[in-house]
């Protein structure tokens, strides 16, 4: 065999040590796409997790307020309430009415707001 011949076999092409060489960049490129999507992947189930607990843990506290909102006001725990607190309760009917002429403003907050629109004051 002449030299040129075993020299031309046994050395590297470039086409094809360049072909190995974009194959092995895009094949590690792709790897690495892989790993970074994954680790999203795991984050954001993460978040979805705790969030889920979140809202089981509201959903756990609006449950309870709805049944103490139920409990307080049935009839006869407004009934108890009223008795505690020494109240009672008496029909509009029966109410005296106050005569519009008697009411004077004694409220500060009534008194600092100056004269009426019409120029008048306040009784």
């Amino acid at each position: 065999m002449s030299r040129n011949r075993i020299k031309s076999a046994n050395s590297l092409r470039p086409r094809w040590l360049g072909w190995v060489i974009v194959v092995t960049i895009v094949a590690a490129g792709l790897g690495g796409l892989y790993v970074y999507w994954q680790n999203k992947i795991d984050v954001l189930a993460k978040d979805n997790k705790k969030l889920e607990a979140e809202l089981a843990d509201w959903q756990k506290k609006n449950g309870r307020l709805a049944l103490q909102r139920q409990s307080l006001t049935t009839p006869n725990s407004l009934v108890r309430r009223l008795d505690y607190f020494h109240i009672e309760m008496v029909a509009l009917n029966k109410l005296p009415v106050l005569d519009a002429q008697s009411f004077r403003a004694t409220e500060p907050s009534m008194l600092a707001r100056g004269p009426r629109p019409g120029g008048e004051s306040y009784p």
